[in-house]
């Protein structure tokens, strides 16, 4: 291939994107790619394979110059890692996942993490190859105005794109799940006075079901939070997943005996049964009028603070509350109606 003016000379690979018509033709092939994979299930492998190619294309090409420029090479390899992932992961999934489920969700945050990191260099190292700043007022440099305006339009799409969910998504799953709840606040626990969740107590009878107000909680919530230092263990109760039990761990960061145990049992297998034995402790805890066991579970798990608030009068029993006054080592130090929060004392 000769060189010729404005086209690179030599590298077929490169000659594709080097004008208006080659990238035209370009386009029109990866359409075509994605329809022929679409009924295949392979789009995203199939378009993830073509930006390697070209990444590791560039890479090769940086590697074998005379004179390397040390960022973009950098910032090259950290785009193909991020599209490798991003990719990678219609490939190959997590053993035991549901579904390539819990494989997206942790490989994505590294990609997108990756692909964060190299755009910030990616859109400097664009804009000051097609703009020049004329007093304080970009220009598109010398016969660059149709890439200039073209990589602008692109950026301004993408800056709109991904300032859609932070701005409608938030706002309409906040509204869906506690409405009327004040926006735009960095307060986390501004959404305790205004929602509900109908809590199924798990039992045959739907009259033991009960419409828990997260506001109930609250003053338990900001008293762990006001009060408390380090990070003792707390106890409070366990249910279902995707329910309100756990609460006061995930508002307050304090460990708890058992939490969202299914995390534990799929990633820690061999493990499965001291789970299981955590959730039957914390189970009878509530449930069990025996004063002795409660003193063997403080033992065991080296508790300091045991809570009754709105879970536990859903999964507990009248007389595996009551016993808590009844032990002359346990205090209540916080009482919010008929919630409380006891401490150990030893």
């Amino acid at each position: 291939m000769k060189a010729c003016q404005g086209k690179p000379s030599g590298d077929p690979i490169l000659a594709i994107l080097s004008g208006r018509l080659e990238l035209g033709a370009f386009a029109v092939f990866l359409a075509g790619m994605g329809a022929f994979t679409w009924r295949f299930g392979l789009t995203t492998v199939a378009f993830s394979a073509v930006t390697l190619a070209l990444l590791f294309h560039l890479l090769w090409l940086e590697f074998s110059a005379a004179e390397r420029d040390l960022p973009r090479l950098l910032a090259t390899a950290i785009f193909a890692a991020a599209v490798g992932i991003a990719g990678g992961v219609d490939v190959v999934g997590v053993k035991f996942d549901i579904v390539r489920m819990n494989t997206v969700f942790k490989f994505s945050l590294q990609a997108w993490q990756l692909y964060a990191v190299a755009s910030g260099y990616a859109l400097w190292y664009v804009t000051s190859a097609l703009y020049r700043v004329e007093r304080r007022r970009p220009r598109a440099l010398p016969g660059r105005r149709f890439a200039a305006l073209t990589a602008t339009a692109i950026i301004a799409t993408l800056v709109f794109a991904a300032a859609i969910f932070p701005w409608s998504g938030t706002r309409s799953r906040q509204e869906a799940r506690f409405p009327g709840s004040p926006s735009g606040t960095l307060d986390g626990l501004a959404y305790l006075p205004y929602g509900t969740y109908p809590e199924d107590a798990g039992t045959e009878n739907p009259a033991d079901d009960r419409l828990v107000a997260l506001k109930d909680d609250e003053p338990l919530i900001r008293w762990l939070r006001d009060n408390v230092r380090g990070s003792p263990v707390i106890a409070e109760a366990v249910g279902p997943l995707y329910h309100w039990t756990g609460r006061m761990s995930w508002n307050t960061g304090l460990p708890a005996v058992i939490g969202w145990d299914w995390h534990q049992i799929q990633q820690r297998l061999d493990y499965d049964g001291l789970i299981q034995q955590r959730r039957i402790d914390v189970t009878k805890l509530y449930r069990e009028a025996d004063t002795n066991f409660v003193a063997g579970f403080v033992a065991r798990y080296n508790v300091r603070y045991i809570v009754v608030g709105t879970e536990e009068t859903v999964f507990g029993t009248p007389a595996g509350l009551a016993k808590f006054d009844a032990i002359s080592w346990l205090e209540p130090v916080f009482e919010s109606g008929p919630y409380r929060i006891y401490e150990v004392r030893r």
